[in-house]
């Protein structure tokens, strides 16, 4: 039995997200340590980047709507496989002021 397309797109973005986050979870104290981070940089950093998934989701799926689905799968493959290139662009892990 041949899976849906709605199926195997589903299945195709599940494991994008889940192998962006299973390498992105071990990597991430180890970067902000070597770039002199304290521990709640790391928190701060992955909710930045969860937080900012959730805002955009729903703008790209207007947008998607607007300029075509095959149109923004590419854009989004284009950024998601340029995007690990600007972890070179970084010197130093933002500060953390205690509160």
């Amino acid at each position: 039995m041949a899976a849906s397309p709605f199926k195997l797109l589903c299945g195709v973005g599940l494991l994008a997200i889940f192998s962006s986050t299973i390498s992105k979870s071990p990597a991430l104290p180890l970067f902000v340590n070597h770039l002199g981070g304290e521990p709640a940089a790391v928190g701060l950093i992955a909710s930045i980047s969860a937080g900012t998934g959730i805002l955009f989701s729903f703008p790209a799926g207007i947008l998607s709507d607007r300029i075509g689905r095959k149109r923004m799968l590419i854009f989004s493959a284009i950024v998601f496989a340029t995007a690990p290139f600007l972890y070179l662009v970084v010197q130093a892990a933002p500060p953390i002021s205690p509160i």
